[in-house]
């Protein structure tokens, strides 16, 4: 009898050690702890796989983007440089961001990023057109102040009007690529003659810079630049923006001149065929002579 009743204590002491161990805080989260990896890794597992930690255009967002860029910019660098491949929390995921959007054309550089838990934000700088440049076939290439070209696609006619056209003979194509700088000296010094009018030439009646110069290295070589009206009158601006020849007047110098000019004699455009000379810095009636040399590479105005 005595044999039975210690039987059944030391079952109760082993049941109650048991208890104990089971409810014992470390005990438990320990257990949880061994339970819970798997899962997770499971769980991590099956979300990579779903593309929900990957990026996507839905979840890179930019600041938003002037009314000329019309592309999907956030689509096309995920598509282009493949960065739905890219998990966010890879430790290089906004060091391969900011690459990929330096490849678009539409951006100029990018100023900042930054890791949320609803993807990645990128604060950008957003190239603008300052002119398109005229192909043969009537093609137009637009391109900013540093003669970067870039892509036209989604661009309007609207858009085009807003941008001082740029004619020269047989530009020069060899390298040509969306985001890269024109390596044609006569578009590269058309960009920045286009960047220092800030978008004004349009109410002074101006269209388009002509250089009727052959395709050339030297610079010394090329002859002055020209802006034309959309019927014809030709104001000679002679060289590009910093780059002026002795006597030679600023652009800005050249730009007031031409503003003062049509305050006080009215628009360029006349209905007639005028020269005109700004390169002193003041306005001037120019030897027709200047434009007897072929111009059958300018095409009709739209």
């Amino acid at each position: 009898m005595k044999r039975t009743k210690r039987t059944a204590a030391s079952r109760r002491r082993v049941d109650l050690s048991l208890l104990d161990l089971v409810v014992n805080p470390v005990s438990l989260m320990i257990g949880v702890t061994m339970l819970a990896i798997p899962l997770w890794n499971h769980q991590r597992e099956n979300i990579n796989n779903s593309g929900e930690l990957r990026l996507s255009a839905e979840i890179l967002h930019l600041n938003p983007s002037p009314e000329w860029v019309r592309l999907p910019v956030c689509q096309r660098v995920i598509e282009e440089s493949r960065l739905n491949e890219i998990a966010l929390d890879d430790p290089k995921c906004l060091e391969t961001v900011a690459a990929a959007l330096a490849t678009q054309s539409w951006i100029k550089s990018v100023n900042r990023l930054s890791k949320t838990p609803g993807g990645v934000r990128a604060k950008v700088s957003w190239r603008e057109p300052v002119g398109t440049v005229e192909f043969a076939d009537l093609q137009l290439v637009p391109i900013d102040e540093s003669a970067t070209v870039l892509e036209g696609e989604g661009l309007t006619s609207s858009d085009i009007t807003n941008w001082w056209r740029i004619s020269v003979p047989a530009p020069v194509t060899a390298g040509l690529a969306t985001g890269r700088v024109w390596g044609d000296i006569r578009i590269q010094d058309a960009a920045a003659i286009a960047a220092a009018w800030e978008g004004e030439f349009r109410a002074l009646g101006l269209a388009r810079i002509v250089n009727r110069s052959e395709p050339t290295s030297d610079r010394a070589r090329l002859q002055p630049y020209e802006l034309w009206t959309a019927r014809g009158t030709i104001v000679y601006w002679g060289s590009p923006p910093g780059k002026e020849k002795k006597g030679e007047a600023a652009a800005a110098d050249k730009i007031e001149a031409v503003r003062s000019f049509v305050a006080s004699n009215g628009p360029l455009d006349r209905g007639a065929s005028v020269f005109l000379d700004v390169r002193d810095g003041v306005i001037r009636p120019a030897d027709p002579k200047l434009a007897e040399q072929s111009s059958d590479f300018i095409k009709t105005l739209k």
